[in-house]
Formats: structure tokens, sequence, C-alpha cells
């Protein structure tokens, strides 16, 4: 832009000292542009994750994956200088996105699971048992899904069969858990309700988390027994809205009221 004839002959180039020293920044600053370079190297890798939770097909098994991956590019882009860039990454991923449903669905997604790239790591156990012991209050025995999670971990029973290999690739993870882990019911009916859940980003269900954000801000105000209560409101809260939300690609569900903002049938006022 600043090398166009249209920008010298707009009369912005000579209009401001702040437009000059941009120009001359872009023009012939060589730290600039490798310090726009980083940039790149950096949010290429999580461009790419944000295509594919706006892809028609991401079942709950693919995002803790494709953070790692990016995490690599990133560490490789930048050949070895990734700790800042990590740090930041981090911050978001451990403080807002990650959660033990991500660490199961990586390790119970068979795609994953029996590739050369998956390691087994201590937020992956953690994140498992926590499945396991969560919702086997409600849909299946904890304790023989414990059990039958050790069958699947070490390839034994059905799961060391030709055919169970074979098929990896080739069918669904919802299918291929129905067609191979008939033998192992309780590790089958928590493997198909975590991979059963997609990853879709919030945009695609029309729901806009800053609502949320601006209510946790002053999480420190309120007794830790107030913060738990807003906590599980706000779960209820958004699991009602996700029941009955059909997915779109744009707008927002957020209406703002003066100092109060509007999400559907909650309502809550922001100081």
């Amino acid at each position: 832009m600043f090398s166009s004839p249209a920008w010298d002959s707009s009369g912005w180039a000579s209009s401001s000292n702040l437009f000059r020293h941009i120009s001359g920044i872009v023009m012939t600053d060589d730290a600039f542009w490798r310090a726009a370079a980083d940039v790149v190297k950096v949010t290429n890798p999580l461009i790419s994750v944000l295509y594919k939770l706006e892809s028609d097909i991401c079942p709950m098994g693919i995002l803790y994956a494709a953070m790692d991956s990016a995490k690599e590019d990133i560490k490789s882009n930048l050949r070895g200088n990734h700790g800042d860039s990590w740090a930041q990454v981090d911050r978001i991923w451990d403080g807002y996105l990650h959660s033990p449903l991500h660490a199961a669905g990586h390790m119970l997604n068979p795609r994953i699971f029996c590739s050369d790239q998956f390691r087994h790591d201590a937020e992956i156990s953690s994140g498992i048992i926590r499945c396991i012991t969560q919702l086997g209050q409600v849909y299946f025995n904890p304790r023989k899904a414990a059990l039958q999670l050790e069958t699947y971990q070490h390839k034994l029973g059905s799961f060391d069969s030709v055919p169970a290999f074979q098929t990896i690739t080739g069918i669904p993870q919802v299918q291929w858990w129905s067609v191979h882990g008939a033998r192992m019911p309780d590790l089958q009916t928590m493997a198909k309700r975590i991979l059963s859940q997609t990853c879709f980003g919030a945009t695609r269900y029309n729901i806009d988390w800053s609502l949320s954000e601006k209510l946790h801000v002053g999480r420190w105000k309120r007794t830790f027994l107030e913060h738990q209560r807003f906590c599980q409101m706000e779960y209820v809260h958004y699991n009602l809205v996700f029941a009955r939300a059909t997915p779109c690609l744009q707008g927002s569900s957020v209406v703002h009221h003066g100092g109060v903002l509007v999400l559907d049938d909650w309502i809550a006022a922001v100081k």
C-alpha cells in the first residue's frame, strides 16, 4: 500500500507525522517484517484448528490432538524459540478451553489411540478417570468401565482382532465402538456418548461467550458459595441454549440494553 502511486497522491502520505512514521517502519524496518513473520508462524497453526472446529464433522476426539499438533507446528516454525508463544496458548487452553471430555475423547478415538503419535500422559489419565466417575453415576457402571478401559489400553480381547485395526480409518468412531466394543458394554457406552459430541465453535450455535467472560471478571468479589452457585446457573443455562439451538454460521444471540446483557431468558446486570 505505502509503495503505491495511489498512496502518494492521496494526501495522507504527508498529512500526519504518525502516517509518515508508520510508512517508514513498513518500508524500511526489517525487524517489523521479521516480527510479522513470527506472528504468522504462530497464528497459522491456530487458524487451522479453528477451521477444524467449524467443519461439518468435528467429533470430540479431534480437538485435543489438533491443539497438540498446532503447538508442535508453532515450535517447528519458530525453530525452538516458542516458549512465550506456548505459554500464551496454554493460558487460554487451560483456563478456558480444556475439558476432561477432550482428553477422554483423544484416548477413545481409535484412529489416534492406535497411531504412532499417541502419547499417554497424566492429563489424559485424569481426564478419562473424571469422565468415568461423573458419567458413570448415570449411564454405566464406573468400576466395570475402568476395568474394560485397561483391556482397551492394552489392545486385548476384541480390540486385538485384525478387523478392529483394519476398520479404524474406514468407519466413523462411534460406529467403530458399536461394532468392536460390544463385549465391553460399559466402556462402549461411555465412548459412544463422548465421541458423539461435536466440537463446533460457539458461533456455529449462535452463542456469544462474552456474557460468561464479563460475569466471570468479577468472580473475586463474590464468596466461594456465590461463585459456585453462579457456575451452576451458567452450566444449566448454556446447556439449555445448546439443547434448543439450531446450528448457524453468523449472528449473535446477545442483546445489549444499557448496563444489562440479555441472553435469551437469563438477564444479568453487569457493573
